[in-house]
């Protein structure tokens, strides 16, 4: 998410660019933004909420037992394309006590550190993490997003399911930088690695091709916490605008949150599996 100040108001956007309800409603369980924005209202501070308690993504860092948890990792210029420097937005974080990802700190192109660099890699892998992002301290150099094994296979058991609405691409791109991450890390393509992978591409579609056979129909379970009741309904209507089908479960007041479960309903995957199973031609 992106999160700004509009007006008087301070909003969370998606990478879609549209408002987001969730994340809107929860910033102020985070952060001071109202301190932050009123002394700095040109910036936009980028960051990622994750956790069980997400509303749009099942996959979420293991150590994140509860809830979600707000991520910052960049300060840009509103209505311009110049990000605020690294020192001076680690500054930012600070004073404002906003959390961050994790800062590994400075390293040089040299041996030594692409030890370094791939030992914190091993750490991130064994506890679950999708991986680093590079960042040049030069504006002018690129930044480079490195991931782990064993986040490409999160992502495949978690999308697998929905594999007849995702493009062949999302499969191919996770397979590959799997290969990459065993060559380069020296790792053999052993049993256990062959059973992960075929374990997250086959296991998920399986469970959901025998519930649409069996007219189950095929769905996501989730449980998000709001704030304020009137941003429930919020959350919804948002929902439908993007065209995303959902049915509310239940939802109440447990303590100072509106605790809301939903399921997310996968109707194309169920028609889809359906007409084959029923017979219709697919041509490869």
């Amino acid at each position: 998410v992106r999160v700004a100040k509009i007006e008087d108001k301070v909003l969370a956007f998606t990478r879609g660019s549209y408002v987001c309800p969730f994340s809107t409603d929860r910033l102020e369980n985070f952060f001071n933004i109202e301190k932050f924005f009123t002394e700095n209202p040109s910036l936009i501070i980028c960051g990622e909420i994750a956790g069980p308690g997400n509303p749009y993504n099942r996959e979420y860092p293991s150590y994140i037992t509860d809830d979600v948890k707000f991520f910052a990792f960049d300060i840009r210029v509103k209505n311009t394309d110049r990000e605020v420097h690294v020192e001076e937005r680690y500054k930012l974080f600070d004073t404002y006590r906003i959390p961050t990802v994790t800062r590994y700190g400075k390293y040089a192109f040299s041996q030594s550190d692409r030890e370094k660099i791939k030992r914190n890699l091993k750490e991130l892998d064994d506890k679950g993490c999708e991986g680093v992002v590079l960042k040049p301290t030069d504006s002018a150099e690129k930044t480079v997003k490195y991931v782990t094994i064993g986040s490409c296979h999160r992502d495949m058991k978690v999308t697998s399911s929905l594999m007849l609405e995702t493009p062949a691409e999302f499969f191919t791109q996770r397979i590959i930088r799997s290969v990459f991450y065993l060559l380069e890390h020296k790792i053999p393509l052993d049993e256990v690695i062959l059973k992960k992978t075929g374990e997250s591409l086959m296991q998920p579609i399986f469970e959901r091709v025998m519930k649409a056979i069996q007219e189950e129909m095929i769905g996501e379970e989730f449980q998000v916490r709001k704030n304020k009741k009137q941003n429930v309904k919020r959350l919804f209507d948002h929902f439908r605008k993007c065209k995303v089908d959902v049915v509310i479960n239940s939802q109440r007041k447990i303590g100072k949150y509106w605790q809301v479960k939903f399921q997310r309903r996968c109707f194309p995957t169920y028609e889809i599996i359906n007409k084959y199973w029923n017979g219709l031609s697919h041509f490869d």
